[in-house]
């Protein structure tokens, strides 16, 4: 009777991470489906002229695509920290992530509970909850800071190829083409909304809004006020390439003076580890106390929360340092 309980317990989240694998599946496929019916519509009329009625049927998919996901799927992803607008650009499906997760965190959920009782299964969805809204934002963080240290050769791409007289849209194509990954996919994106009528001062922003850097907002707003009151663009685009390039470099030089903080906290990180190992060598009986006793495994439990609570805070106390 013992064993039943946390067998059905372990049956049952197995059963609705299954059923949720397939109805993510389900959706993540229809989604892509969608996505290139637009794509051979836009390769195939491209280029469009503004107010046709290829246009107008484009924007009409479009528009039908983006309702169905926000009312079926979009608010519940979001809860999970998932970025609809970055689907795509993730290493691995969304899906497979979240399912991952619930895994993690139903086997984290099973060492709570029996450590601490059955109500310790409780604290399981917000394991899964919370893993995968960090994970996410850290996957998008990591992409926001490529992004940002590519900008300046884009920036330069720009440059050049105005200054040789090609129009602005030839521009951002041929960034779209020849810059390293994700910055042309951002680019490449911006171009196809371009050729499918959307204005250049709202493509330019969605791309600010989609890359979350604050210097993509900046050349949105370069780009929309040289289209409308002309001036320099190559100097304004030059200039803000320069304070990117030195803001990388003093990023970097912190990152290089941090190095003693970072291997503290490994180092720290790793000691309790090394004691246990230690311990059950030297003192076995003594070590087993932690392990074949309730009290013990409490301890335990406590000890290894307190540790990633400790971690945790240390490497936040870094990055705001290196922000």
């Amino acid at each position: 009777m013992n064993i039943g309980a946390p067998v059905i317990i372990v049956g049952v989240v197995a059963l609705v991470l299954v059923a949720s694998a397939a109805a993510l599946l389900f959706w993540d496929n229809a989604r892509r489906a969608k996505q290139a019916r637009i794509s051979a519509l836009t390769k195939t009329y491209t280029p469009i002229t503004k107010g046709s009625s290829t246009q107008r049927d484009i924007r009409a998919v479009e528009q039908v695509t983006q309702i169905t996901a926000s009312e079926s799927v979009d608010g519940i992803i979001r809860f999970f920290g998932v970025r609809p607008d970055q689907i795509d650009l993730y290493p691995i499906p969304w899906w497979a992530i979240l399912m991952i997760l619930g895994a993690v965190a139903a086997g984290a959920g099973g060492l709570l509970a029996a450590v601490f009782g059955p109500l310790a299964w409780l604290v399981q969805p917000l394991i899964w909850i919370g893993g995968a809204r960090f994970l996410f934002s850290s996957i998008s963080a990591k992409r926001a800071r490529i992004l940002y240290t590519q900008m300046p050769d884009a920036l330069a791409m720009i440059v050049r190829s105005v200054r040789t007289g090609l129009p602005v849209a030839e521009a951002l194509r041929i960034v779209g083409k020849e810059a390293q990954k994700p910055t042309n996919v951002e680019f490449e994106r911006l171009f196809n909304q371009l050729m499918i009528g959307t204005a250049l001062p709202d493509a330019l922003i969605s791309m600010a809004r989609r890359t979350e850097v604050p210097e993509y907002r900046f050349f949105a707003v370069a780009l929309s006020l040289q289209g409308q009151t002309g001036g320099s663009l190559t100097d304004t685009l030059e200039n803000l390439a320069d304070v990117i390039r030195k803001r990388t470099a003093m990023r970097a030089r912190a990152y290089a003076l941090s190095s003693e903080a970072r291997t503290t906290v490994m180092v720290l990180a790793a000691l309790p580890f090394v004691a246990f190992i230690a311990l059950m060598f030297v003192a076995p009986d003594y070590a087993k106390l932690l392990v074949n006793t309730p009290t013990g495994r409490k301890i335990l439990a406590a000890a290894v929360m307190s540790l990633l609570l400790g971690m945790g805070t240390m490497q936040l106390l870094i990055r705001r340092a290196l922000s």
